[in-house]
Parts: C-alpha cells; sequence; structure tokens
C-alpha cells in the first residue's frame, strides 16, 4: 500500500472511530482528544505486524488529520449540519447505518443544545 492509500484511509478510521466512542465531543479540543488514541490504535491494528513503516507513516499523520476532521466537524459552529450531512454522504438511504449515523448526530450534545 503507498503513502496516498494510507492518506486516504485515515479520514475514514477517523468517521468509523467517531461513531464507535459514546463519549459524545461538543467541540473541537473534545474531539481531537478522544480521536488521537483510537485513530493511532486503528494504525497500528493495521499496520502494526506487518508494515511497521506504513505504520509509522500512519501514526505521524494522524494528528493531522484528527484535526483536520475535528475541524471539519466542529470549525464551523454548525455541527448537526456537517454530522448529518456525512450520514447522509457515506451511507445509502436504505442501509441501516445511516440512522444509526444519523441518530449519532442528532443525540449529541452539540447538536442537542443548538436551537
Amino acid at each position: 500500500m503507498n503513502k496516498s492509500k494510507t492518506a486516504y484511509l485515515i479520514p475514514f478510521f477517523i468517521f468509523v472511530v467517531s461513531f464507535v466512542y459514546a463519549q459524545d465531543p461538543t467541540n473541537k479540543a473534545e474531539c481531537i482528544e478522544q480521536l488521537k488514541t483510537g485513530v493511532e490504535k486503528q494504525c497500528t491494528l493495521l499496520f502494526g505486524d506487518s508494515n511497521k513503516e506504513q505504520e509509522e507513516l500512519c501514526l505521524k499523520n494522524a494528528p493531522m488529520e484528527v484535526e483536520k476532521q475535528c475541524d471539519r466537524f466542529f470549525g464551523n459552529g454548525n455541527f448537526c449540519s456537517v454530522c448529518t450531512s456525512e450520514c447522509v454522504q457515506q451511507f445509502k438511504e436504505d442501509d441501516p447505518t445511516r440512522i444509526e449515523c444519523l441518530q449519532t448526530c442528532l443525540n449529541n450534545p452539540a447538536c442537542k443544545n443548538k436551537k
């Protein structure tokens, strides 16, 4: 796997990891703090045994990618809109994961507190 494929995998893992954690970050700083460890674990699980060079590259890029993703969700102050749009784009209409994703967005305190 080359470096460009690794760069594409990191945002996917961030998206997946963000829905695994039940801590529901409400701002960019909480998002970064919570996702950084999860993404680093994913890098190790994905590449650790088979390709140490790719693991190191993934770990090196993880903080920057986490910050980018968290900024995308929380940077503009409209978490609900960004989060629900991501669910709609990532999952097909008949995919039950889409409903779970949307529920996760709507249940997040950053979305609930907006009027």
